[in-house]
């Protein structure tokens, strides 16, 4: 069923649409990422509502979604691991909200972790899709734009009202989430990067 929405919705695009043939893999692709993550909404929240976590669901998918949007973070291989690697963090922040929304502490930490992955190694460059250094360099503002007004929303509620901790705690686990995925796929670019240097030096020796 999913593959025939893409055929169809690609079909109606390249019909009644201005596009060019050779564009066809950045439409189909950007289709696609926007299906997986309407799934991703739709589920979420319907499941929420059912679990009376709707407001902590809003908050994850939010800021989940900005970060990943802007500052980057692992990108599963298929549609289906990515789809299930959302709702894994999903289930994460809404089991950790409640176990360290009394540590107040906690939520300092972890925001304190996102804002450093995020300023250090934000935007995180998608092998696949690379970006120009303009469009890097205007990622990286966003994102660490993004990460300082979640950073300062935790922070303001700890310091004037410790009442909305909740909010806190799901804000915050949210951005440990990002900060890992982030963390995660810079080591894995860096390896990648590493091994093709490896393969590289090993054809030219071979070579000479």
């Amino acid at each position: 069923m999913y593959e025939k929405i893409i055929e169809k919705t690609m079909h109606f695009i390249f019909k009644y649409g201005n596009v060019k043939e050779e564009d066809r893999d950045i439409y189909q692709y950007g289709l696609e990422i926007t299906l997986i993550f309407i799934l991703n909404i739709c589920t979420i929240l319907i499941i929420s509502l059912f679990l009376n976590l709707f407001i902590e669901s809003l908050l994850f998918l939010v800021c989940f979604s900005l970060l990943q949007s802007f500052a980057g973070g692992y990108h599963a291989m298929t549609h289906l691991r990515c789809f299930l690697m959302t709702m894994a963090c999903w289930v994460i922040a809404v089991v950790s909200v409640p176990l360290i929304e009394p540590f107040l502490i906690l939520h300092i930490v972890f925001s304190a972790a996102s804002l450093i992955m995020v300023f250090l190694l934000a935007p995180i460059q998608h092998k696949n899709y690379p970006m120009s250094d303009e469009k890097a360099r205007r990622m990286r503002k966003i994102a660490r734009t993004i990460v300082v007004m979640q950073c300062a929303v935790v922070l303001a509620i700890e310091i004037f009202n410790p009442a909305l901790s909740v909010t806190a705690s799901a804000i915050s686990v949210t951005q440990l989430l990002s900060a890992i995925s982030i963390l995660y796929a810079a080591m894995k670019n860096k390896k990648l990067k590493t091994k093709l240097t490896d393969e590289l030096s090993n054809g030219g020796m071979y070579e000479d």
